[in-house]
């Protein structure tokens, strides 16, 4: 996993500028500056910030520059590739269907097909897909056993910080609960914090 192998390096990092190793402190930043570029949400990360930054002293032709270099990191992000229409199990009320649409960093999931509690139209859940440091608050991935791994095709399975609309019968008492948008490849679940 990139992550882990960019926290290694940082870890051996900080050991070579304690024992003030020139070299391997320069070659380790290198090999750190190299790991994150490949990782898209760092480069989604930086290059939003780094537009804001050009804003607010007027660059706006830098601003632009960097803001496709976002879209261009963030088109490849899985989180960021949900939109459109998605049936999914909810419990007891059986099948339904969500329109998936973001705006800015956020995801957003209304139904398409209601039941008894939160009718069509409503909002199912929504999630807070800011890259790290924008987030109020980041969620480890959910590391998977090894046989689970290898029927899923992945060993971590990315979250992010959500909330979930639940509602008594005829959409009575409706509020927004805790939950988190888990990533599975190119699906997802959306888990409600149990209430």
């Amino acid at each position: 996993h990139l992550r882990q192998q960019v926290l290694k390096l940082r870890e051996e990092l900080l050991e070579a500028r304690t024992i003030e190793d020139l070299r391997k402190v320069l070659e380790l930043e290198r090999a750190i500056f190299n790991a994150q570029q490949k990782d898209a949400e760092f480069v989604y990360s930086v290059s939003m910030e780094s537009m804001e930054n050009a804003e607010t002293i007027g660059k706006f032709s830098d601003a632009n520059k960097y803001l496709k270099e976002a879209i261009i990191a963030r088109s490849s992000l899985p989180q960021f590739n949900l939109h459109g229409l998605w049936i999914g199990k909810y419990g007891d009320h059986g099948y339904e269907m969500v329109n998936i649409t973001y705006v800015g960093d956020t995801l957003f999931a209304h139904k398409v097909t209601g039941d008894r509690n939160v009718p069509k139209g409503e909002l199912s859940f929504t999630a807070d897909l800011s890259p790290l440091g924008k987030s109020k608050e980041f969620l480890e991935p959910i590391e998977l056993a090894d046989s689970a791994a290898k029927q899923w095709g992945s060993k971590y399975l990315s979250r992010f910080v959500g909330q979930g609309q639940v509602a008594a019968e005829g959409f009575e008492n409706s509020q927004l609960i805790e939950g988190q948008l888990i990533l599975v490849n190119e699906f997802f679940s959306f888990a409600w914090v149990p209430i």
